[in-house]
């Protein structure tokens, strides 16, 4: 038994560190105890089953303890994560820009006002960490199709405006249905709009990000004037077009009656 007490205090250290300060200690005596009786109840093999059950248990716990543990840490880590994308795209901007560029103050301004709404919503908790992926996600789409075709000037062929169209019309789509997922999940339409502009925050924001980063590694034919001009229209329409999108599929959720229990911030809803 002291052996097994032993181990269960090795199991114990995969909760996460609060749940092991709350209840750590609660949990390796209560199991002594109970192992302990059935010890003397029921013998070693009742010793065995014991342990065996024990182990499933704290399978399921452990896996649901750090589920939760995840819902409460990853916002704070995606806003300094997002953070340190607005500080690394400054300082970009600062080193390809020039004075005689009429673009630069543009990309600067917006890339402050990205920070604050980031530390903003993140800090009231207010966006759901599903919207942060969705931007995510259609960010990294939109910089690996842009950054494809900046080594050479693409040539205007049938299937590359195709497929921008595609891939713009998939982009779109998603902050709607983030704005759509918001309502159903909330019963809020309201919601819609600020899941939808909290996505293209995001997309944008990664979406620039990569695309300074290649330009700053790769020097590709685009020049630093034209990167400028096409971030700061990125940066000040995405999220615009995001509220838009967002609003729409909140309201179509909303009429539909397709909605969820109502919760004051998204993130509170299971």
């Amino acid at each position: 038994m002291e052996w097994l007490c032993c181990v269960y205090r090795l199991l114990v250290r995969a909760y996460p560190k609060q749940f092991r300060q709350d209840f750590g200690a609660e949990m390796a005596r209560a199991f002594r105890d109970r192992g302990l009786e059935i010890a003397r109840k029921e013998g070693s093999m009742g010793l065995i089953r014991y342990s065996a059950l024990t182990t499933c248990d704290w399978l399921q716990t452990v896996v649901q303890e750090r589920m939760v543990f995840m819902q409460h840490t990853s916002l704070s880590a995606l806003r300094w994560i997002f953070l340190a994308c607005v500080v690394l795209d400054v300082a970009l901007v600062k080193r390809i820009s020039t004075p005689r560029m009429v673009s630069a103050p543009l990309p600067f301004a917006l890339l402050i006002m990205y920070g604050l709404l980031v530390l903003l919503l993140t800090t009231n908790r207010v966006p759901v960490k599903e919207q942060a992926w969705f931007g995510i996600a259609t960010g990294m789409a939109l910089a690996s199709w842009t950054t494809s075709f900046s080594v050479r000037p693409p040539n205007a062929s049938g299937w590359v405006v195709a497929g921008s169209c595609a891939l713009v019309a998939i982009v779109f789509g998603c902050w709607g249905i983030a704005g759509f997922r918001a309502a159903q999940r909330t019963g809020l339409a309201g919601s819609g709009w600020l899941a939808g502009c909290w996505s293209a925050v995001v997309c944008m924001l990664v979406e620039i990000t990569l695309a300074l980063v290649f330009f700053s590694a790769a020097r590709p034919w685009i020049g630093a004037s034209d990167l400028l001009a096409a971030s700061g229209q990125h940066l000040l329409e995405g999220p615009l077009i995001g509220a838009v999108l967002g609003a729409f599929g909140g309201f179509v959720a909303w009429s539909s009656g397709m909605r969820g229990p109502v919760s004051k911030t998204f993130d509170n809803v299971p």
